[in-house]
């Protein structure tokens, strides 16, 4: 997952290496309670389809959330500062 900007509105992107599904929520602002309820929105996008999100890859800028992700059942795996995540 990651945070990107289009024409100045901010996006939480998220890409499933398994399902190859890309899904883009709007979100107000980069406050980690709103990027934590725009992922919970997405987990609950996969679950409905049938899908179980259990983990996510990130930038060291998610870091912060570790525990909030884990609180929705999600492993949190956050690169090194040189390191990317391919799909994103």
């Amino acid at each position: 997952m990651d945070l990107m900007f289009v024409n100045k509105i901010l996006f939480l992107i998220t890409i499933s290496r398994h399902v190859k599904c890309g899904i883009l929520e709007v979100i107000k602002n980069r406050k980690l309670e709103t990027i934590v309820a725009g992922l919970k929105h997405v987990k609950q996008l996969y679950a409905k389809r049938g899908f179980k999100l259990v983990g996510c890859h990130a930038n060291n800028e998610f870091e912060p959330m570790r525990g909030d992700v884990a609180a929705l059942g999600m492993e949190l795996n956050v690169v090194s500062a040189d390191e990317h995540v391919p799909e994103i």
